[in-house]
């Protein structure tokens, strides 16, 4: 897939409605054309993530009569410099909106950003601190997720 974005559409889809689709890609492609289309009004043209997201979970409650058990959060970290509180207050803010849900999705999008703007070199310094921030949010997730919970951090 050339857009990450789609990766996390079509985890999004396997998760919420892989009961339905199985292993069938052409199904699940179906249901995203489906979803893009209604948001956007053309097949051709891609919806965004939180969109297209919140869209499928709508699909999922009116297709399921239980609520869904799954959630997801997009936590983007290209808006400011990387700073480890910060973004450990954006990361437990992110968790709370996924409270309740027995699968999760968090969607972690703009760390290289965060780490290296625009116009900057991608150092042997800076590929450091990617690696020390990767850990560093796992650890977060490991910390504030519950143990009955299955928690997904994709990173973008």
């Amino acid at each position: 897939m050339k857009n990450p974005n789609e990766l996390a559409k079509v985890h999004c889809l396997h998760s919420l409605f892989g009961r339905v689709t199985g292993q069938d890609p052409y199904l699940a492609n179906q249901i995203k054309t489906a979803i893009e289309y209604s948001l956007t009004g053309s097949a051709d043209r891609s919806a965004p993530l939180d969109n297209f997201t919140q869209a499928a979970l709508k699909l999922f409650a009116s297709q399921c009569p239980l609520p869904p058990s799954w959630g997801f959060a997009h936590l983007d970290l290209s808006r400011n410099s990387f700073d480890p509180l910060w973004v450990r207050l954006e990361f437990i803010k992110s968790l709370k909106h996924l409270a309740g849900y027995n699968e999760n999705l968090l969607v972690v999008s703009g760390l290289r950003v965060s780490l290296c703007p625009a116009g900057k070199y991608w150092t042997r310094r800076i590929q450091k601190s990617y690696q020390d921030a990767l850990i560093y949010i796992d650890e977060l997730a490991a910390k504030w997720s519950t143990p009955n919970t299955a928690l997904t951090v994709l990173y973008l």
